[in-house]
């Protein structure tokens, strides 16, 4: 239980208890099947495949977006690079499906 707690730090959230950091470690499999998703596409040249999960995973990425914003005290660092991620990942799928 200490790690989750630990990881909960990582992203943002400071004053978190045993019981809230029990959904990192799901977020951790998602993000990780996430990975193997986006290599696989790449290695099999899927470019459009990769696009649209790109593009629909960001919101995910909007979810936790909000998530770490409205969480008390965390550090305006962390809320930026979640918005930052989230338009990468749109932006990187868009443009994979040749929005741009």
């Amino acid at each position: 239980m200490l790690a989750d707690c630990l990881e909960a730090h990582f992203f943002g959230l400071r004053d978190t208890t045993g019981r809230e950091a029990t959904f990192f470690p799901p977020l951790a499999g998602r993000n990780l099947s996430l990975g193997f998703a986006v290599f696989a596409y790449i290695a099999t040249g899927e470019r459009r495949a990769l696009g649209i999960l790109l593009a629909s995973f960001s919101v995910a990425g909007v979810t936790d977006l909000f998530l770490v914003a409205s969480t008390p005290g965390v550090a305006g660092t962390k809320v930026l690079l979640h918005a930052l991620k989230c338009g990468i990942m749109a932006y990187a799928g868009g443009a994979l499906l040749d929005y741009y």
